[in-house]
């Protein structure tokens, strides 16, 4: 599975990109801690998921899920957030699916295989 994690800060983008390779499941991880880094990223064969931090991308959040969204129909986005408030905007604005930074690792490890996993039956060819 290949998975893109979006964020600002570089302990987090370490932190997710050790939790995702080394947890069993043969998982390939791209980072990118700029808007501009984030579009080039999404267009590297096989991506699956992005992993994408609100705080981090406020300003362009609605621009990188409209772009996901109509450019990349079989690519999951999950909106991950401090504040519990922002889920109902994400899901709103196209998210697939939202997280709190404070859920655990097991949650996180699973919306992550969910919906990648419900994308592809959707998608097969992807």
């Amino acid at each position: 599975m290949k998975i893109l994690i979006g964020d600002r800060n570089p302990d987090v983008l370490s932190a997710l990109e050790v939790f995702f390779k080394y947890n069993g499941q043969n998982n390939s991880v791209a980072k990118a801690s700029s808007f501009k880094e984030l579009t080039v990223k999404i267009e590297e064969p096989d991506l699956e998921v992005v992993l994408l931090d609100w705080e981090s991308f406020s300003d362009q959040i609605s621009e990188i899920i409209d772009l996901l969204s109509n450019d990349y129909p079989h690519i999951s986005i999950i909106l991950i957030s401090d504040q519990k408030k922002n889920r109902k905007e994400a899901l709103k604005i196209g998210a697939d699916k939202f997280l709190l930074k404070s859920d655990s690792q097991d949650k996180i490890k699973k919306a992550v295989y969910s919906i990648r996993n419900k994308k592809k039956e959707i998608n097969p060819n992807h």
